[in-house]
């Protein structure tokens, strides 16, 4: 019930890396110039026994479908209640955006929800090994998720910035912001052009042509023009896409402004970016941004939350 081409992609160039290859007639392109989904490497063993667009469906569904462990131990931590984990949870599982996600055939970077969901927690918790695993898991499966990776240590320096021990938890989110930079750096300026001739991402004068050829370029055209950014982000389609990803949610999120953050620079891709698909909620093109709506929106609930409790008392 779906379409062929991005399906066709990853798969071929999934059987392809499990046979030493990696050119991909199907999208033209380097697997590894086409994104670095380091992820992909965990699929190989499954490729040399046979699987193929079934087995990723299921893989696909099954970790997003995970996602909602971390969303309700996030929610049950914050409102130290097992049924708002609960219904958080729920709320996550019918979340629209998702059930396109899955629907929509299998990206790499739709399995960046669950870890991110986990790194927040693990971190909440102070767990640091565990939540280091699970942002190297999340930078794994594209190369831009390490935008929202360096947000998720700048939030998390500000949020956590009362706790007892803020000395060591500083030095991580520095550790996390630079990881980030780091691994952008390297993934699009010297990974990507490795396999493309020397090119940039593919994407870069594809969908943000608009704004200029090179990432420099783009950064500076958006810093002197914001004008042309609020331009774009008023436009009718993208209203409908922040109601789209907000109603289901409440739009809690507005009352912890800081958590939605880790979003931004996926939402300003979205927003100043020439493809339509992107900014619709039925596309992969969320993944990113999903995980720190979930985070933020809960934060945001229990603002309403003690609100209310403070009233009533």
């Amino acid at each position: 019930g779906t379409w062929s081409y991005d399906m066709g992609i990853y798969d071929q160039g999934l059987w392809l890396l499990s046979r030493g290859h990696n050119f991909m007639s199907v999208r033209g392109l380097n697997f590894w110039g086409h994104h670095v989904n380091l992820i992909g490497l965990v699929f190989v063993p499954f490729y040399w026994l046979g699987a193929g667009p079934g087995f990723l469906y299921v893989a696909q569904a099954t970790v997003l479908g995970l996602g909602a462990a971390p969303v309700y131990l996030i929610a049950r931590d914050r409102f130290r209640s097992e049924w708002m984990g609960a219904c958080f949870a729920f709320v996550f599982l019918m979340y629209a955006p998702l059930q396109w996600i899955s629907w929509a055939m299998f990206h790499p970077e739709a399995l960046v929800i669950t870890p991110f969901l986990f790194a927040w927690w693990f971190a909440s918790r102070e767990r640091w090994g565990w939540y280091w695993a699970m942002v190297l898991v999340a930078l794994s499966t594209r190369e831009d998720v390490a935008l929202a990776v360096f947000m998720l240590g700048v939030v998390l320096l500000i949020a956590m910035r009362t706790a007892p021990d803020f000395r060591r938890i500083r030095r991580i989110c520095v550790g996390t912001m630079a990881l980030g930079v780091v691994w952008y750096l390297l993934a699009t300026k010297v990974v990507i052009p490795l396999f493309n001739d020397g090119r940039e991402p593919f994407y870069i004068t594809y969908f943000y042509g608009n704004y200029g050829s090179s990432t420099p370029e783009i950064l500076a055209n958006i810093l002197r023009h914001p004008n042309r950014v609020v331009s774009d982000a008023v436009q009718h389609d993208r209203l409908t896409f922040y109601k789209q990803m907000s109603w289901p949610v409440g739009w809690t999120y507005l009352a912890n402004p800081l958590g939605l953050l880790m979003a931004v620079p996926q939402l300003l891709a979205s927003v100043i970016g020439l493809s339509p698909y992107a900014r619709m909620i039925r596309y992969q093109y969320t993944s990113v941004m999903i995980a720190p709506i979930f985070i933020a929106s809960i934060q945001g609930a229990y603002v309403f939350w003690r609100f209310k409790l403070a009233q009533i008392l």
